[in-house]
């Protein structure tokens, strides 16, 4: 069965999506975490690092969704 190639960039740019979704899901995870775990001896590490962790989940999120509205702008306008 032969599919367009179309339809498998699709796919890809989708599970593209939701491979960044889960990685900002586990950045997040870090990040809170890292708020959890620190104390006031080594909270400005850890807080950076909690930082640096969530900028980049969030990043991740606004990339995948980025993605995921052009792939639907494409699919409206094709229609």
């Amino acid at each position: 069965m032969e599919f367009p190639e179309s339809f498998v960039r699709d796919v890809i740019k989708l599970a593209l999506v939701v491979i960044m979704l889960s990685v900002s899901i586990y950045l997040f995870k870090l990040a809170t975490s890292a708020y959890e775990t620190s104390s006031l001896n080594y909270s400005v590490g850890v807080l950076v690092l909690g930082t640096i962790y969530f900028v980049l989940g969030a990043g991740f999120i606004v990339f995948g969704v980025l993605i995921a509205l052009t792939l639907l702008g494409q699919k409206i306008h094709l229609s």
